[in-house]
């Protein structure tokens, strides 16, 4: 049965948090297995700068805004997390017997969290996509570049992995590259249908499967 709330969550359990990787050109968005610890982002700084000129005249003006690093620390059950660091060599899903290799190129990807309670969460086959209803907060990272994983595996706990991401806060047209909303209830008050412009490409919700349709381009 799912979770009916008339305000937010007052706390999110790791389980909670599903996370959609797509690469470019790819057309597949993958959903990546694992317990959240944490997420942490830094930087965007929007500094100012001053100039002094005759006359004790001072001129402020603000100089474009740093980029953003996000980092997220989770414990890894059964998806291969090497292949969001060096990219893969096709659309199959993460889960496979296809080598990863630090050798592939590593493409830009769109991130996705959603926070979704774990009694909303649907699933298509064996993986756990987002609904299109019910509670969802969604934290949307694009042109990601500069992923790194660090990962360590102790005898008595389960694998454990930090990532960290990089992106600007706009791309060359000037869109936004980190993106956050939040709704109650998506059957009332929907989510944004990600589109080719403001998102760099489509997300489409398929209510049959259920699944979504990616299309990300940069």
């Amino acid at each position: 049965m799912a979770v009916s709330v008339t305000t937010a969550p007052d706390h999110w359990e790791g389980e909670d948090v599903i996370i959609t990787i797509e690469e470019e050109g790819k057309d597949t968005a993958l959903n990546f297995e694992g317990t959240v610890l944490k997420i942490g982002k830094s930087g965007s700084e929007e500094p100012v700068a001053e100039s002094h000129a005759f006359g004790g005249k001072t001129f402020n003006y603000a100089q474009p805004t740093t980029k953003a690093t996000v980092t997220f620390d989770i414990v890894i059950k059964n998806a291969d997390w090497d292949r969001v660091r060096w990219s893969g060599s096709g659309v199959a899903s993460a889960i496979n017997t296809t080598e990863q290799r630090s050798d592939k190129t590593q493409l830009r990807k769109r991130i996705i969290f959603w926070f979704v309670p774990k009694a909303n969460q649907q699933k298509s086959g064996t993986v756990v996509v987002p609904p299109n209803s019910g509670p969802i907060f969604r934290r949307m990272y694009i042109d990601v570049r500069a992923v790194t994983y660090d990962w360590e595996f102790e005898s008595t706990e389960y694998k454990k992995g930090t990532m960290t991401f990089e992106l600007s806060s706009v791309d060359s047209d000037g869109y936004p590259n980190e993106i956050s909303q939040f709704t109650m209830s998506q059957g009332t008050t929907t989510l944004a249908v990600l589109n080719t412009t403001a998102h760099r490409g489509l997300l489409t919700w398929n209510s049959t499967t259920p699944a979504w349709s990616a299309s990300y381009r940069t």
